[in-house]
């Protein structure tokens, strides 16, 4: 375990303070966002699941609404709903399924190669995001069974959504979680991703 020493602020930008954190082991930077814990209640604003559907089953769906969400702060004067606690991808390997596996070296594709830095325009719930509409898209346990069809198929999801600058929220029915990201960025990490799906086989041997 490491000790923490010295903390830095980085800089602050609207609502959102950026730190360096300087550890035994490396300096870690970390933003921190004001946010309101909201237990045992789900807002009017996520009207989720909008129908009945095979993934996530109706117990999931209970389970994650008993949990509550959180009010992170947007600016000084607007907030927006997070639904980090929502663990929709908890204990989903159980059917022999390789939904984790992919996840994470999506995760790390993106962090090595598609979109790195410390402001990344894709985040890590960007790709949880295009993970959830996978899932629900492709409920069947036989559709996670082969990791290089899989994981291509997330890819393919993300390049378009990149491409298209949109991705919708998997909560918040008309709400694209790109539409405040910057153009530039996204153009950028859709030809990465455009360059990784014609030839891919150096990540799937």
């Amino acid at each position: 375990c490491s000790s923490i020493g010295k903390v830095t602020m980085l800089e602050s930008f609207s609502s959102v303070v950026r730190v360096a954190v300087e550890t035994s082991e490396s300096q870690v930077e970390v933003e921190l966002v004001p946010a309101v814990e909201i237990p045992t209640c789900w807002p009017e604003k996520a009207q989720w699941p909008c129908y009945l559907k095979r993934w996530p089953s109706q117990e999931k769906v209970q389970c994650i609404k008993s949990l509550g969400f959180d009010l992170l702060a947007r600016s000084n004067y607007h907030w927006h709903l997070c639904f980090s606690r929502a663990k929709l991808m908890e204990g989903p390997n159980k059917d022999g399924g390789c939904h984790v596996k992919c996840f994470r070296v999506m995760r790390q594709m993106k962090e090595d190669a598609w979109c790195a830095g410390n402001k990344p325009v894709i985040t890590v719930y960007h790709l949880q995001t295009v993970l959830f509409w996978m899932c629900e898209k492709y409920p069947r346990t036989k559709d996670w069974r082969c990791f290089p069809e899989a994981f291509l198929r997330l890819v393919q999801k993300l390049h378009k959504c990149v491409s298209q600058r949109f991705l919708k929220h998997y909560f918040v029915k008309n709400t694209s979680l790109l539409k405040h990201a910057n153009t530039s960025d996204l153009d950028l990490v859709a030809s990465k991703l455009a360059v990784f799906l014609e030839n891919p086989i150096f990540c799937l041997e």
